[in-house]
């Protein structure tokens, strides 16, 4: 029997032993009763009674505490009922999982008791048993008291053989507080309320992502709205021009660097500016293909082995969204961004699809993507290329101190040649591939 049917069977047996006791006491003459054990007897049923009781109020609490279904269906639920339930493999395994560490010390209350029970009727023949059962076989015990059949169970002469010295060892024993499975219980209650209260390490583990995210989040917002805007006038501190040139171009610089020497590209937050990450250069992958993030999604919660769990359904969010550094289009990339412009790369192993959890949004550059945000006035790009070519400035702050110098002191008839001097200059710089992302923001009105 596992130890949880040892627990049924003793609820079981308690009220069985405890009737054949009265029943020996109330045949004896109560004389003679006394003069055998003095008043042990007595003592013996008190101790077996009040256990039946306890016992039952405790392992009632228990059930309903490990919200086994069979006794949340009864309001008050028999003592037949509780022992059929603790007698079912299905309930073991619910209370097993509930009591934790401390079912060892559960299951040695009730070996305990097992063992005094099989003692007492062993002892004791006044007690319906099947025909050939062992007097201390307790499951049968029970087993014939529920038959109706006479000729299959026999009851004994009014006998109990159990000597004095033994059975006072038994009383005392009975009386220590060993037997308190109440006391278990309210340990088992407290630990689960701790635990409860206690964050796992599931929780703690998402409340530092939380943190990371919360924290990159506030930088980013924070250097947001201190980026300045910058627009192209006569008077246009030349200054800011620089720097934020400088800015850009830096990053440019970084991703062909990358892209040259065949790493990721990986870029962070720092102070006011994005920078190369530092982290250890991770090589470049070619990935073929790519799939979208509803694609993902769908796919995972398709898959039983690849079904993601709360936790990392979470993780993969807040992954989304600490890569995607702004939810919201901007002139460089207008499409919205959601799960399905949203992408995972794809890498090929083994001819296994592996998705990459690393999220980005694709836009291909095109020429005319600028055309709908012109510049006005109209600019033309020869005069710029002329001054650059014949005064031989390189850096982005004499190309600029060039436009700006041409702007505001030329005569109003060469002006004209400075038409969309800024775009020309970022052109100059990082090449036309770059020329949409750093020509957005000389746009003036």
């Amino acid at each position: 029997m596992s130890g949880f049917e040892v627990a049924g069977v003793v609820i079981g047996a308690l009220p069985l032993v405890i009737t054949a006791l009265s029943a020996y006491k109330q045949g004896k003459e109560v004389l003679a009763s006394l003069r055998k054990f003095r008043g042990l007897l007595d003592g013996l049923i008190h101790q077996l009674q009040t256990q039946k009781t306890a016992f039952y109020l405790d392992i009632l609490e228990h059930l309903r505490e490990a919200m086994v279904p069979e006794i949340l269906q009864y309001g008050d639920p028999t003592e037949e009922k509780c022992v059929g339930i603790l007698l079912d493999a299905k309930t073991g395994t619910q209370m097993h999982d509930y009591l934790g560490p401390l079912h060892e010390p559960f299951l040695e209350i009730f070996g305990y008791y097992e063992k005094y029970l099989k003692e007492i009727t062993s002892q004791l023949d006044y007690i319906v048993r099947l025909k050939d059962a062992p007097k201390d076989d307790l499951p049968n015990i029970i087993r014939a008291s529920k038959i109706q059949n006479a000729s299959l169970v026999f009851k004994g002469r009014l006998k109990f053989t159990i000597d004095r010295k033994t059975l006072d060892a038994l009383v005392k024993d009975l009386g220590t507080e060993r037997y308190s499975l109440g006391k278990l219980i309210k340990r088992v209650k407290t630990k689960r309320e701790w635990e409860a209260n206690e964050p796992t390490s599931s929780s703690t583990t998402l409340t530092l992502a939380f943190a990371r995210v919360r924290e990159s989040a506030t930088l980013l917002h924070k250097d947001s709205l201190e980026v300045p805007t910058i627009t192209v006038t006569e008077t246009c501190d030349q200054l800011i021009h620089a720097t934020a040139r400088v800015q850009v171009k830096s990053i440019c610089d970084d991703a062909q660097h990358s892209r040259n020497q065949g790493r990721v590209l990986a870029l962070e937050l720092m102070s006011d500016a994005l920078g190369l990450s530092e982290a250890k250069h991770k090589p470049h992958q070619s990935y073929n293909i790519s799939t979208t993030l509803a694609d993902f999604l769908r796919d995972t919660a398709q898959d039983e082995d690849a079904r993601m769990s709360p936790l990392n359904q979470t993780l993969l969010a807040l992954n989304v969204v600490s890569s995607v550094l702004q939810l919201r289009p901007t002139v460089w990339c207008n499409i919205p961004w959601n799960s399905m412009s949203i992408r995972f790369p794809i890498r090929l192993e083994d001819d296994l699809r592996i998705p990459v959890c690393a999220p980005y949004v694709e836009l291909a550059a095109d020429a005319n993507l600028l055309q709908s945000h012109t510049c006005s006035p109209k600019f033309d790009h020869d005069s710029c290329q002329d001054d650059h070519a014949r005064d031989g400035h390189s850096t982005v702050g004499d190309i600029t101190s060039q436009v700006h110098g041409g702007l505001g002191n030329k005569e109003p008839t060469r002006r004209h040649g400075n038409i969309h001097g800024p775009d020309a200059c970022c052109h100059l710089l990082v090449g036309v591939e770059h020329e949409q992302i750093i020509a957005s923001p000389c746009q003036g009105d």
